[in-house]
């Protein structure tokens, strides 16, 4: 296998350098395959397994009869394209500004065409922002944001 540096990556998610944040993206799992190619599987397949248990009755013998088959509500914030089909996805906490409600627009929009119909963003922002102080902006954007 050639030597892959994570400082080289064909992208840069942002000012963070990822080998400070999490594992390094060249570890190899016993199969071979780098840790940049599986990292965002991970949270896919863990809602994979909670909606096989949550749907199959087999596992789930505490449900009523009258609510297998619903479909399940399992929110995450670490999902893969596709995963629309098992859990909703969550865009992480955010700040209380306009670029973060142009960001939140922009990243529901991003995960409806990633196949995950319901997404949402902390509407009106987690966090409170420095840009944003006055009583009255923080009305108006959040009852912009809703």
């Amino acid at each position: 296998m050639k030597d892959q540096s994570t400082y080289n990556l064909p992208f840069s998610p942002g000012k963070d350098i990822l080998t400070e944040s999490l594992l390094s993206l060249n570890a190899t799992h016993v199969d071979g395959e780098t840790e940049f190619n599986l990292h965002s599987l991970f949270g896919h397949r863990e809602c994979m397994a909670t909606h096989e248990i949550f749907s199959n009755s087999s596992y789930n013998t505490q449900t009523p009869r009258a609510m297998q088959g619903l479909r399940t509500f399992i929110l995450s914030r670490s999902t893969f394209a596709g995963s629309g089909h098992y859990a909703q996805h969550w865009l992480g906490d955010n700040h209380r500004d306009w670029q973060n409600m142009q960001w939140s627009i922009a990243g529901t929009m991003n995960f409806n065409m990633f196949g995950i119909p319901m997404v949402g963003p902390d509407t009106c922002g987690f966090y409170e922002s420095d840009k944003v102080k006055n009583v009255t902006e923080q009305k108006e954007l959040c009852a912009r944001w809703i």
